[in-house]
C-alpha cells in the first residue's frame, strides 16, 4: 500500500517491546522510502534496534527528527556513517554509543536539539570532541549531555588531561542556546563550559556524580558560564535536602511557580556530606546568587531532629547562609530551626548584619520543641536598626 500512497510525508514512530517480525519488515521497507521520512523515532530491544539502524544510511532529505534509544544500555551500537539529514533539526540518542571521530551528520547545521543521553560504559567521550561538535552547531537551541554511571567510560586522569588538552582550544560562543542539561562528573562540565559562552542561557540544569570524584567541589567555570548569561538571572531559591540528594533550585521570579531555571543535584545519602557539598558549591557561585532575594530551605528526610542538629558543623551553614547576601525573605522548615537559629547567633565581635544583610523577614514552621529559637538573632537586630520581621507558621 505505502508503494502506491500519496507522496505525503512519512512518520515511523515505534515504542513499544512487543515488536513482531512483521512490524520490523514494515518499517524497514518504509525506510526504502528515504526522500519521504520526516520523522524517526525508535525505542525497542536492541536485537531490533541493530536491524533497523543499518537501514538509516545514505541521505534522508526530508528528516527532521531523529530519536533512537535501545531499552538497554548498547555501547556497540552507533548511527552509520553513511546517514545524512540535511534538514535534520531534532537528533536524541539514548543508551547508544557518539561516534567516535568527526562529529556525526557534519551536514546538519540546522541542529536545535542535541541529545546524548546514558552515554553507555566503555565510551570515551572526552569534552574536546563535544566542543567540536557543538562549534559546528550555530542553531543550537537545547543541550543534553548525560552519562550512563560515574564509575565508567573514562577515569579521573583522562577528564583531567582533557582539561589540559582544551586550554588551546578556541572558545565557542553558542548564540542561540537557551536550555543545558547535564549529567556527569564535574571535571568534565568544567573542561567543556571552560571554552563554551552561551549569551541566550535561560535554563540550566546540573546533576554531579560524586562516586569517583573527589569529595571537593571547584566550580570556576560554572560561574563564568553563568554569569556571562544575560537571562540567567535568579530571584527566588530552594535549597532541599532529602535520604539520596541535595538540590540547589532557582527561579528567575518571586512569585512565579514556574519550573526552576536553574538546578543543581548532588546524590548523596549522607547528611553532612550534602551540607558540604551545597556550601562549597553556593560559596563559589554566590556572586550570580546575589540576585536572590527569597530563600526557602527544604528537609524531606528520615534523620530526626538530633541528628540533624549533630550532624554538621555550623559553619558550613553559615557559608551557605552567606552565599545569599541580598535575601529579604528567609523560609526554614522546623526540622532546621534548631540548626539555622543557632548558626544565625553572633559570634565574638561580629555585626549582628554579617549574616543576611538585607534580611527583612524570616518565616518558620513552629512545634513545642522549636520555641522562640530566633529570639536572640530578631533582638540584636532590632537593636543594630535592621529589624526583621519574624513570622510563625
Amino acid at each position: 500500500m505505502l508503494a502506491h500512497s500519496p507522496p505525503l510525508p512519512l512518520i515511523i514512530d515505534h515504542y513499544y517491546s512487543g515488536s513482531t517480525a512483521d512490524d520490523t519488515k514494515q518499517i524497514l521497507f518504509t525506510l526504502q522510502h528515504r526522500d519521504r521520512v520526516r520523522r524517526i523515532r525508535l525505542i525497542k530491544p536492541i536485537p531490533i534496534l541493530e536491524k533497523l539502524i543499518v537501514a538509516i544510511d545514505d541521505v534522508f532529505p526530508m528528516l527532521e527528527y531523529l530519536c533512537i534509544a535501545p531499552q538497554l544500555n548498547a555501547s556497540r551500537l552507533v548511527l552509520p556513517r553513511t546517514f545524512q539529514a540535511p534538514r535534520l533539526r531534532h537528533l536524541i540518542l539514548s543508551n547508544i554509543a557518539p561516534p567516535i571521530g568527526p562529529p556525526p551528520l557534519s551536514g546538519a547545521t540546522n541542529l536545535v536539539t542535541f541529545s546524548l543521553l546514558n552515554i553507555p560504559l566503555g565510551i570515551h567521550f572526552g569534552p574536546d570532541t563535544l566542543l567540536e561538535w557543538v562549534s559546528l552547531l550555530p542553531r543550537l537551541e537545547t543541550l543534553w549531555i548525560d552519562f550512563y554511571s560515574p564509575i565508567s567510560h573514562f577515569s579521573h586522569a583522562d577528564v583531567e588531561w582533557d582539561l589540559m588538552h582544551m586550554q588551546n582550544m578556541a572558545y565557542v560562543t553558542l548564540p542561540n542556546l537557551c536550555n543545558f542539561n547535564f549529567r556527569g562528573v564535574i571535571t568534565y562540565l568544567e573542561a567543556l563550559l571552560s571554552r563554551i559562552t552561551a549569551p541566550r542561557l535561560d535554563v540550566l540544569h546540573v546533576i554531579f556524580f560524586t562516586g569517583f570524584t573527589s569529595p571537593t567541589f571547584s566550580v570556576p567555570y560554572l560561574l563564568q558560564f553563568m554569569s556571562t548569561s544575560e537571562n540567567l538571572r535568579l530571584r527566588r531559591a530552594e535549597l532541599s535536602f532529602s535520604d539520596k540528594r541535595v538540590t540547589i533550585a532557582a527561579h528567575p521570579h518571586e512569585t512565579a511557580a514556574l519550573s526552576p531555571s536553574f538546578i543543581l543535584r548532588i546524590p548523596s545519602r549522607h547528611f553532612n556530606s550534602q551540607v558540604s557539598f551545597a556550601a562549597q558549591i553556593l560559596c563559589v557561585l554566590s556572586p550570580v546568587f546575589s540576585s536572590v532575594m527569597d530563600l526557602k530551605f527544604q528537609m524531606y528526610s528520615s534523620m530526626s531532629r538530633t541528628q540533624i542538629e549533630n550532624e554538621v558543623e555550623l559553619t558550613q551553614w553559615r557559608t551557605i547562609l552567606r552565599s545569599f547576601n541580598n535575601v529579604n525573605t528567609l523560609r526554614i522548615p522546623s526540622y532546621l530551626v534548631g540548626v539555622l537559629s543557632r548558626s544565625l547567633q553572633l559570634n565574638g565581635g561580629e555585626s549582628p548584619t554579617d549574616l543576611l544583610p538585607c534580611l527583612k523577614e524570616l518565616i518558620y514552621s513552629t512545634t513545642s520543641r522549636t520555641g522562640d529559637a530566633f529570639t536572640g538573632f530578631i533582638d540584636a537586630r532590632q537593636n543594630a536598626g535592621y529589624p526583621v520581621t519574624l513570622v510563625r507558621d
